[in-house]
């Protein structure tokens, strides 16, 4: 199979991974309709990052283990299952519109975005053996780019007359459009897979039988460079043990690394989760100021999608700027604490005005993003053993 015909697919994959970030969009029409509390709102909300965190290691063993085409398969299974069963709590269709109920759905759709995400960087893995880093690049930033698309779409096909959007109807789009990209994912994997076993079964049979001394030179060569590039990252690496087990918790620089990594992570993810509630708590309810409200709601969803997908682009670029000039990684941290800490002071001093949120999105998005795009590249120079999704 042609790798542009895989990419593509893993591109659309990556699109449906990141479908539990658009919450803020609805979740404000949920807790009017079935009557929860804004505290009830945030558990929903917070279910769906725990389904989709916890979810991860398992994920990836079942990937592992039976490979892609299961994985996207599971991914569909989830992710139909999680809106369906919201769309039908919204209806009052379901025997209980109970908070604890939604939140294991909305658990579903975590645990199935991890499903498509896994399968998909297990393909791409094991397709690119050159140009990796723009093969995984790409599909990446779909996947920060998720919720902008799937909220543009949802804003074009379901917004009513009324400026509010057909929650039901989103949710049974969601779910029906994610299942089918990711069923067709699967035919698609299985094809990759099948062929990447008869090439394996290929170079097994040639070992078997022998090969002729023309065919083993470019292997030759191909192992001289693999021992050069790895000398090379020894000495990159000197004067950077690896860590594990007990060392990890005596090393200063890993509890900045976490406690950095906690504190970005939780103001990046309330901005998230809450800023269709932000946004409602500073309108008037009334009929005028409704109908603009959703349209607000789903502006800032995108903004954080398109941010987020430029801040895994600018904290690896950022990370790479600080080696290039000798500077430890963990810097890149400090100055991202230091706009997440502007955004938060910036909504503390304009909590009573519209105006203010919009600030806290834009930096917000840019920076709680950025976490995870240079977390990778610190953990990778300090080889810290079982950093993990």
């Amino acid at each position: 199979m042609k790798p542009a015909v895989i990419l593509v697919l893993c591109c659309l994959s990556m699109l449906t991974a990141g479908t539990l970030y658009m919450f803020s969009l609805y979740g404000q029409q949920f807790a009017a309709r079935l009557h929860y509390t804004q505290t009830e709102t945030n558990f929903v909300a917070i279910a769906g990052n725990y389904g989709m965190t916890f979810s991860g290691p398992l994920c990836g063993w079942v990937v592992d283990v039976f490979g892609p085409r299961r994985g996207s398969l599971l991914a569909a299974f989830f992710l139909a299952t999680g809106y369906v069963a919201m769309a039908l709590t919204y209806n009052e269709m379901l025997f209980s519109d109970s908070f604890i109920l939604m939140s294991v759905y909305f658990a579903f759709v975590g645990t199935g975005g991890t499903f498509s995400y896994m399968s998909t960087i297990s393909t791409l893995a094991k397709t690119f053996r050159t140009n990796r880093g723009v093969a995984l690049g790409v599909p990446i930033a779909m996947y920060g780019l998720s919720a902008l698309v799937w909220t543009a779409a949802g804003r074009f096909l379901f917004m009513g007359s009324d400026g509010l959007l057909d929650i039901p109807a989103l949710l049974l789009f969601l779910g029906a459009g994610t299942c089918v990209i990711n069923v067709n994912s699967a035919v698609w994997f299985a094809g990759a897979e099948n062929a990447g076993k008869a090439a394996k079964d290929v170079v097994e049979d040639k070992d078997a039988r022998g090969q002729s001394a023309t065919e083993v030179t470019p292997l030759v060569g191909d192992q001289q460079e693999e021992r050069m590039h790895m000398r090379e990252e020894v000495v990159d690496l000197e004067g950077e043990p690896d860590l594990s087990g007990l060392a990890l918790f005596k090393n200063l620089e890993v509890w900045a690394f976490v406690v950095s990594l906690i504190f970005l992570s939780g103001p990046g993810f309330m901005v998230i989760n809450s800023v269709g509630a932000i946004l409602a708590s500073l309108y008037q309810p009334t009929t005028t100021t409704q109908s603009s409200l959703a349209a607000l709601q789903s502006t800032h969803v995108m903004i954080l999608s398109a941010l987020s997908s430029a801040g895994r682009i600018g904290g690896g670029v950022v990370s790479d700027f600080l080696k290039r000039h000798h500077i430890s990684r963990l810097w890149s941290y400090i100055a991202f604490g230091v706009v997440m800490f502007t955004a938060q002071t910036i909504g503390a001093a304009f909590v009573d005005k519209i105006e203010g949120v919009v600030a806290v999105t834009v930096l917000t998005g840019l920076v709680s993003w950025q976490r995870r795009g240079s977390s990778w590249h610190v953990v990778d120079r300090r080889r810290l053993v079982g950093y993990a999704w």
